[in-house]
């Protein structure tokens, strides 16, 4: 990801709810990330953006942000991933 992207943060007011147990404490919801990453593909089309979303440990990438209604194109549970 270049230094010009950034992530974006659904701050919807679903993400945030109050407990009703009487503490008053707010119960933090599912948060969602989502922005462009680069992936490169070949020679003849180079590096094509990618739109990414990390939601409930899983990150999925779509072909891009309008086409999330279309269904991810992929995706990989971080909770599983190990990183060497």
């Amino acid at each position: 990801m270049s230094d010009n992207q950034s992530w974006n943060s659904s701050g919807s007011d679903e993400d945030v709810e109050t407990s009703e147990s009487g503490v008053g404490q707010p119960v933090v919801g599912v948060a969602e990330l989502g922005g462009i990453i680069s992936k490169w593909t070949n020679y003849i089309h180079g590096w094509q953006d990618r739109w990414v979303v990390l939601k409930n440990n899983t990150l999925s990438y779509y072909k891009s942000q309008d086409e999330r209604e279309f269904g991810c194109r992929g995706s990989l549970c971080l909770s599983k991933a190990v990183i060497t």
